[in-house]
């Protein structure tokens, strides 16, 4: 069991927090979230403007499809599902039609969610997820994963300077 977690979720560090859908989605728009206000900050805003279905104040994070693309839209991104024959996170990873992009994607496996960003190669492709940090194909944190089924993958444009990048 762990030590020193405090009682509250919601004053925990980030990655002690069940908020892995709505990190996913700051970090592909490029908002920063490094501490528990930043993402309680943003958790108020999305329940205040109806960003996500039927949740209370006791909502940590989580998302449904429908509540990351009004999320998406409401802080100036967009997004557009795309449909692959991997099942698995593992086959995804290693899919041309994915790591040969220059793109950022959502992918949410049975009850998470990633961000992961692909450069052309495989060796540039990474994702990340709410602890903030980056794992490579290569992660055994990430290595745990790979064997997860894939429900959704969500290709993210995010508007900069008045352009839509991918």
């Amino acid at each position: 069991m762990r030590k020193h977690l405090a009682k509250d979720k919601k004053q925990r560090a980030v990655k002690r927090q069940g908020c892995c859908g709505l990190f996913a989605i700051l970090y592909a728009l490029g908002i920063p979230v490094k501490t528990a206000d930043d993402i309680e900050k943003y958790r108020r805003i999305c329940i205040e403007n109806n960003l996500v279905c039927r949740r209370t104040k006791k909502w940590m994070g989580g998302t449904t499809s429908a509540d990351r693309m009004k999320i998406l839209e409401f802080f100036g991104g967009r997004g557009e599902y795309q449909e692959f024959k991997a099942k698995t996170l593992g086959k995804l990873l290693k899919e041309k039609s994915i790591y040969q992009t220059k793109n950022e994607w959502l992918v949410t496996v049975t009850g998470h969610v990633f961000f992961m960003k692909t450069n052309v190669s495989k060796k540039r492709l990474f994702l990340v997820d709410q602890r903030g940090t980056r794992m490579p194909m290569d992660s055994p944190v990430l290595k745990r994963n790979l064997k997860q089924r894939v429900k959704h993958v969500l290709k993210v444009y995010r508007k900069d300077h008045g352009t839509i990048l991918s």
